[in-house]
């Protein structure tokens, strides 16, 4: 399996002209090779891939990344009673440096963040790419 660290920070919006790196996520998930989301890896180890909510002047939440059984992702925040923060088709989008994706956070509110970094944990397994 191809494990990464992503982290996610804000960007641009009206309360955050130029972004903001205190505001966001850092998670560990499992991509292909195309560095998309690889839900089959992810169901090999379900509770695998922690989460991190990061956010200024409030305390960190976490969790977990959870894939539902409508393909959706979420940041799973299990012992909190808080709603999860849905990502908005990580289905559908690669994972790469200096991208963006947008994620609805548990205030109900689309936010637009940047990736700021991919990193790989572990080595490929000798066959995958």
């Amino acid at each position: 399996m191809n494990r990464y660290k992503i982290r996610l920070e804000l960007g641009k919006n009206c309360d955050f002209p130029e972004g903001d790196s205190q505001c966001g996520y850092e998670f560990e998930a499992p991509l292909t090779a195309a560095g998309k989301l690889d839900a089959v890896a992810w169901l090999r180890d379900p509770d695998g891939f922690p989460v991190e909510r990061f956010w200024r002047n409030e305390p960190s939440l976490f969790g977990r990344l959870k894939l539902t059984l409508f393909g959706t992702w979420r940041f799973h925040y299990s012992d909190l009673c808080i709603p999860d923060d849905v990502a908005f088709q990580f289905n559908r989008k690669s994972f790469l440096h200096d991208e963006y994706v947008s994620v609805r956070d548990h205030a109900d509110e689309m936010q637009v963040f940047h990736i700021a970094s991919v990193a790989r944990l572990e080595a490929p397994v000798q066959g995958e790419a």
